[in-house]
């Protein structure tokens, strides 16, 4: 039998319980966004009577800095209320008295859940939109206000609310999950920080035992990734669609769509588990038995590992990687006891668990740190690639794709897709000694780091980085510089038109035989082209790259620096590129001829 109490009336019975909360947040609010707004507007009133002088766009711009987009500080703490009013909802849960007289109503848990999510719904919207409307108040009464304001605070407002009902759903999850307040608690920092700890885990390995990994970025996901990581972290986290208005960046539709999806599925996994949640579980720190054990696993595997890496960090020996294992392990295991009994004596109740920790960490770090997986010796046999490219670090060029966008020279996976070549045999030889190298502690002699793409005929993209021997790479970029191709995408100079370049300049060393005896001081000599010579001496350049190897082209104490009005793209100016330095030695002396300084830096 179930009630026929109205759901309204039941709901107005709720937030009868809940007006202290109300009350709460109306007040957090209303000190955060109104009253912080009038502060700061009531300050440029007080600089204005004191003789300083703001324009009217300067006080709509100190407006909107405290309003609509981009307000962290109000972000943090609707994500804090959702947590809070989740806790206060439904803190009957842990109460077996309570929870008997609840269950023990003629209403549905359905019912019950939908209203006690409406009335939380309802105290904070009432005490948020009060918040913003008493600041757009108090922007018209300083005479800043305008329609796109309201505009943008009325959709960050709707946003505002979204945050909420995610951080409520992230935080009621939590608690179906757990039977004491102390629990919960935990829960809900585990799931909001347990994959970031993960990725932390995993960037550390890589930087320890994974020397051929690319990059951290590359291997484990940027790090504005973490956003997916948890509800809490969508909402911190948020990112903006790039459309910027007056209050800050507009929000992402599809970041709104995603924290809106992820709000309906933590809300009906939680109705799901509230619906199949016994009651006995009321004073159990977790609601379902079954899960302690995996849990506990997923907390103490981690803590372990972490504790080896730090053995690691100290000493760098098996023997004591193994016994913070041990150590470690053990502990987090009886935490974990402890907590679940709330009974020092039943600590060691499963000591099974205590061994699989040890045995799970130790595989994890152990198999990592001596790379049992073959990770960084791993090299494709040449007939199972398309395509390779390689760059050292050697290079600082800036590529720019036929789309527009800017490459920049720092390794990373879009570089190396630019500069991939099916002819890649004599690439293949730099893959072969970075593979030999890559067991090497401490590599003799002249080194340069390269990253290296390989492109499989599976589909495959792989992506690593090697110490390889300076002079083979040098051999290896002078066979590949034969390729006009080739040395066309790796030159991006070479695709330059003259409408591109704004500006050209380089300077010389006075030590320089071909410039010394043009200025009595010491330093170096900055020639800026004059536009009317800027093409001749690309064209000159360009011959020059053709004639020299990739090594001659690197011997070089001089840059030269193309502008386009927006990036510098410098290029090194060898010492052997005969018609470029001629055709400047040129441009330096007609610069004198005409009266017109050359500048000298010391």
């Amino acid at each position: 039998m179930t009630s026929k109490i109205s759901f309204s009336k039941m709901v107005r019975e709720e937030l009868h319980q809940m007006s202290w909360m109300a009350a709460l947040q109306l007040l957090v609010f209303g000190l955060l966004i109104p009253f912080r707004v009038m502060v700061v507007m009531a300050s440029v009133s007080r600089s204005l009577s004191h003789g300083v002088v703001y324009s009217q766009q300067e006080k709509l711009e100190i407006f909107c800095r405290n309003v609509g987009f981009n307000t962290f500080e109000n972000t943090f703490f609707i994500v804090a209320a959702g947590i809070l009013c989740a806790c206060c909802a439904f803190s009957y849960l842990y109460s077996p008295a309570k929870l008997d007289f609840y269950h023990s109503l003629p209403v549905k848990r359905e019912k019950l859940f939908a209203v006690k999510l409406t009335a939380s719904c309802c105290t904070f919207t009432v005490a948020y939109l009060a918040s913003q409307l008493l600041a757009l108040l108090a922007g018209a009464v300083f005479g800043v206000l305008s329609g796109e304001v309201v505009l943008e605070t009325a959709v960050s407002s709707l946003q505002g609310i979204l945050f909420f009902l995610c951080s409520y759903s992230g935080a009621l999850l939590a608690m179906m999950l757990t039977g004491k307040l102390l629990t919960a608690v935990l829960a809900t920092a585990t799931l909001g920080m347990y994959l970031p700890m993960l990725h932390l885990i995993g960037i550390m390995f890589l930087d320890l035992f994974m020397d051929t990994a690319l990059t951290s970025e590359h291997f484990f996901g940027r790090t504005e990734n973490l956003r997916y990581t948890s509800p809490w972290a969508l909402c911190l986290l948020n990112r903006g669609s790039g459309r910027v208005g007056l209050t800050g960046m507009w929000p992402s539709p599809g970041s709104l769509l995603v924290i809106a999806a992820v709000t309906v599925v933590c809300l009906l996994i939680a109705l799901w588990l509230y619906r199949i949640r016994r009651t006995e579980a009321a004073g159990n720190a977790l609601a379902f038995g079954k899960l302690e054990n995996i849990i506990k696993l997923m907390l103490t595997v981690p803590a372990a590992v972490v504790a080896a890496v730090v053995a690691y960090e100290l000493y760098e020996s098996p023997v004591w990687e193994l016994i913070f294992i041990l150590l470690f392990g053990a502990l987090g295991c009886m935490i974990m006891e402890f907590i679940y009994r709330w009974d020092i004596r039943q600590v060691l109740m499963h000591k099974k668990y205590i061994a699989l920790t040890v045995a799970l960490a130790s595989a994890i770090f152990f198999g990592i740190r001596f790379d049992v997986a073959g990770y960084n010796t791993y090299l494709p046999e040449k007939s199972e690639i398309v395509s390779m490219a390689a760059k050292s670090w050697i290079e600082n060029f800036v590529y720019r794709q036929e789309n527009g966008e800017i490459i920049d020279s720092d390794f990373s996976p879009e570089l190396l897709d630019y500069l991939e070549t099916e002819d890649f045999g004599p690439l293949y030889r730099l893959a072969q000694e970075g593979v030999n190298n890559s067991d090497k502690t401490a590599l003799a002699g002249d080194v340069t780091r390269i990253a290296l793409k390989y492109h499989l005929k599976n589909g495959k993209e792989i992506y690593r980085c090697y110490w390889v021997d300076r002079e083979l790479y040098y051999d290896v970029m002078n066979e590949m510089m034969k390729k006009p191709e080739y040395r066309n995408r790796f030159y991006p100079v070479m695709a330059w038109t003259e409408e591109e370049i704004s500006k050209l300049s380089c300077y010389f060393y006075l030590s320089d035989e071909l410039f010394s005896d043009l200025t009595e001081e010491d330093g170096y000599l900055q020639i800026s082209v004059p536009a009317g010579k800027m093409q001749e001496l690309v064209e000159a350049y360009r011959k020059d790259l053709k004639k020299l190897t990739f090594k001659e082209v690197w011997d070089f104490g001089s840059m030269l620096n193309l502008e386009d009005g927006v990036t510098v793209f410098s290029y090194p100016l060898s010492v052997k590129m005969k018609e470029t330095r001629t055709l400047l030695r040129k441009i330096a002396e007609e610069e004198i001829s005409a009266g017109n300084a050359l500048e000298t830096l010391g």
